[in-house]
């Protein structure tokens, strides 16, 4: 892969991305999902995308 197609594949937008202003509403609760880690609880598994 060359530096053009790197950077190109870095700008594409994921087709489930819902959007920073979406995502923004919503972040806090994906924060406070964090401390569940040290439980060993993973927000990510619970919201992968």
């Amino acid at each position: 892969m060359n530096e053009h197609s790197a950077f190109t594949a870095f700008l594409r937008t994921d087709p489930r991305d819902v959007g920073c202003d979406q995502a923004l509403t919503v972040l806090h609760l994906y924060v406070d999902l964090i401390p569940g880690r040290l439980l060993g609880h993973e927000a990510i598994l619970r919201y992968p995308a």
